[in-house]
């Protein structure tokens, strides 16, 4: 049988899934868990970045009315720009060093992703990607995250 999926039932779980794995090795004095959402805002992309807010804030008042992750709640910090590789990497960098934010995710392109997977390793941030269910297979394995 299969499902279809809406974007933001995607990015629900995507960060639910993503936040509730990782948040309790992070130790944080803060309340919120901030999230760093990358918008284009020009070029045939730039249309999406309404429709993309919407729903990273649908997913986030969601997230937080059923008690968010590791009894934090989510925060979103928007960043917009115009869709080239480095101006994700700084965005990205501003989102987690000025900002706060311990994941990215939001639009990006193919040549994005590369020097955003380039760059968060330095950072010590994730890229959370909404996916369809259907297109993971998970481990047989568990999978270990190392804290340190």
């Amino acid at each position: 049988m299969t499902k279809a999926f809406s974007r933001r039932g995607l990015i629900s779980a995507a960060l639910a899934i993503a936040i509730a794995t990782v948040a309790p090795l992070v130790a944080h004095a803060e309340d919120t868990i901030k999230i760093g959402v990358l918008l284009i805002d020009a070029g045939p992309l730039a249309g999406l970045k309404e429709t993309q807010t919407k729903a990273i804030d649908l997913a986030i008042e969601q997230i937080n009315a059923a008690g968010g992750a590791a009894g934090k709640k989510f925060e979103a910090v928007f960043i917009t720009y115009p869709g080239t590789p480095d101006t994700a990497v700084d965005g990205a960098t501003r989102a987690v060093q000025k900002d706060g934010a311990m994941f990215i995710t939001g639009m990006d392109t193919s040549s994005v992703s590369p020097a955003l997977q380039a760059k968060l390793p330095a950072l010590k941030a994730l890229m959370v990607f909404p996916v369809p269910a259907h297109c993971v297979q998970m481990p047989q394995q568990p999978i270990q995250v190392d804290s340190g």
